[in-house]
């Protein structure tokens, strides 16, 4: 995640030249803090783009509230899953990916987060329900052989359902045997694709009479992904010079 974050970094700085591009982490080094003091020192405005595409109280929330803490007149970009740009990118990978195979299934596997949450009123599961409605509008893929679920439980309470695991198990158990999982909730690969889908879930698929299962990259340091995320921050920031910009 941090070797990708970094090259998406660079990758953002390349198109906007006249800007201060800088990598920050809520948990870990560089600090969101020790990064934007920094760049208070040079720079009029900011603009902190968080790398999740949906929001959530857990991980934009959290964010918004550090940046806040520091400077309420940040402009923090709360979410983008939204954006026509953002889904006609993802849609595009996923048909060339399903395309290049012989699939089954295609599962559209988002990050969970506790029922509970849901409950107190956080809107991130109509958000991703959102984004499935629209990918299933540009996908040239039967709506039966798309399914949405939620992946990386933790923990014995009740999290988003139809769980990735407990359905790959299910549909191997029913016939299946090729499939593509997408994961429109992560940009950067990190141990939940690669390790939690690419090792666990892909075992406990295999085991149960499945043959192969998939996983399409994250955006990763996806150039058109660099420009997109370039020209959303322009968009968003106030019309200030852009040499004061980060």
């Amino acid at each position: 995640m941090i070797v990708y974050s970094q090259r998406l970094t660079r990758l953002v700085q390349d198109i906007l030249p006249t800007w201060d591009v800088r990598l920050a982490m809520t948990y870990g080094e560089p600090s969101l803090e020790q990064t934007i003091r920094k760049m208070q020192q040079e720079c009029r405005q900011l603009t902190v783009f968080p790398l999740f595409p949906h929001y959530t109280k857990s991980t934009t929330a959290s964010i918004i509230n550090r940046v806040h803490a520091l400077d309420p007149t940040i402009k923090v970009i709360k979410h983008f899953a939204d954006e026509p740009a953002f889904i006609d990118l993802l849609a595009k990978r996923i048909n060339d990916a399903w395309q290049a195979g012989n699939y089954d299934m295609l599962f559209l596997s988002y990050h969970g987060i506790p029922a509970s949450m849901i409950k107190a009123g956080d809107p991130y599961q109509e958000e991703t329900r959102c984004t499935t409605a629209a990918l299933r509008q540009r996908l040239a893929i039967p709506n039966e052989q798309v399914k949405m679920v939620y992946q990386s439980k933790f923990g014995p309470m009740p999290w988003l359902k139809p769980y990735l695991k407990n359905t790959l198990i299910q549909q191997a158990q029913l016939g299946l045997r090729q499939v593509l999982v997408v994961f429109p909730s992560f940009v950067t690969d990190c141990l939940e694709t690669l390790e939690e889908n690419g090792i666990q879930n892909a075992q406990a698929f295999c085991s149960h009479g499945g043959e192969q299962l998939t996983m399409m990259p994250a955006f990763n340091d996806h150039p058109r992904f660099a420009q997109f995320i370039a020209d959303l921050a322009q968009r968003e920031a106030q019309p200030l010079a852009a040499e004061s910009n980060c």
